[in-house]
């Protein structure tokens, strides 16, 4: 091969590395290469393929077809050079790749944004429902206490409170002023008693036990059996099987029989209250209203509105049952069983 111009190998080489690199694959050469002096060179293929073994992959070199010319060359090197400013152009584009990268990373914040406040109003309101749940069965417990507590003082009350019994007298009495116990007996001042000459007082005597009318009366008998025990008697007691009673300035004092053995200046009252047995709290009358007071007068419990009508005076038997006397409409004696409590 002649050596004159080597540089038109070198040219031919480099366009085929050019369109391999392009990946184009330049079609094997099956004719000699023609120079620009049209100087014929046999076997270049080989030449170059044994100067250089490794120039493309497997070791094989394809050159451009025999007809190649400069133009061509120059249009090969042409799109070449397009392809590199095309890479090139790729490759200076790195703002745009940035502002989507960018924005990307912004969608993705802005997706973890709504996905931490989605989370923290489901918190919020899972936090309310335990708290609204919680607030409910507190309210239920205090309800429930104060239930409990409230039938546990109506119990405390109810055990504390003396209970409505049975009533004596009732049909035989026309005023139920005072009264007093004694040996199993009830002595009640009846003040409406009325006779030939107007109305007057009298003591009526009951069994305790059965309220059974013991058919004596304390009267004061005057001359020719005229009664005139006085209204207004406001106390009676009984000392020594004797029964005695007053008005406030004279007392009349008669024997177990109902016979008058004396009257006299003098006056006593009935008690103001009543000590329950073994406790210390009493049982008071206040405007005709029964109160269950503590030792220092505070109020434990008011009763018996229901049956007794005007309360004006008391009693308690051995056992500590109540007995009030009933000025009201229906004039009787109130028995109440003594409290539990």
């Amino acid at each position: 091969m002649p050596r004159s111009k080597p540089c038109f190998v070198l040219v031919g080489l480099c366009v085929a590395l050019s369109l391999s690199a392009c990946g184009r694959k330049p079609p094997v050469a099956t004719a000699p290469i023609t120079l620009a002096d049209d100087t014929r060179v046999a076997s270049a293929p080989d030449n170059l393929q044994a100067a250089l073994p490794n120039a493309v992959p497997g070791g094989e070199l394809e050159l451009p077809p025999a007809d190649l010319d400069a133009s061509s060359g120059n249009q090969v090197a042409s799109n070449v050079v397009a392809a590199d400013v095309a890479s090139n152009a790729i490759a200076t584009d790195v703002p745009g790749i940035d502002q989507v990268a960018s924005d990307t990373a912004a969608s993705a914040a802005e997706a973890k944004r709504i996905a931490d406040e989605a989370a923290k109003a489901e918190a919020v309101k899972r936090e309310a429902e335990a708290k609204r749940k919680a607030d409910e069965e507190a309210a239920a417990a205090a309800k429930k206490a104060a239930e409990e507590a409230e039938k546990r003082k109506a119990e405390q009350q109810a055990a504390m409170t003396p209970r409505y019994s049975r009533v004596i007298g009732e049909g035989g009495l026309y005023g139920a002023q005072a009264l007093c116990i004694s040996s199993g007996s009830i002595y009640v001042v009846d003040n409406a008693r009325t006779g030939l000459l107007g109305p007057f007082a009298a003591i009526r005597k009951y069994d305790l036990a059965t309220g059974e009318y013991a058919k004596l009366s304390f009267e004061n008998l005057g001359l020719l059996g005229v009664k005139n025990l006085p209204v207004g008697i406001k106390a009676v007691k009984v000392e020594n099987t004797k029964v005695i009673t007053t008005d406030g300035t004279t007392q009349w004092t008669f024997d177990a029989g109902a016979n008058l053995l004396k009257s006299e200046p003098g006056s006593f009252a009935p008690p103001a209250k009543l000590t329950l047995p073994g406790k210390t709290d009493s049982i008071v009358i206040k405007d005709g209203v029964l109160q269950r007071v503590e030792a220092d007068g505070d109020l434990v419990v008011t009763f018996g509105q229901k049956e007794v009508n005007k309360a004006t005076a008391l009693a308690l038997d051995e056992a500590g049952n109540l007995y009030v006397c009933d000025a009201g409409p229906k004039a009787r004696v109130v028995v109440f069983t003594a409290p539990k409590e």
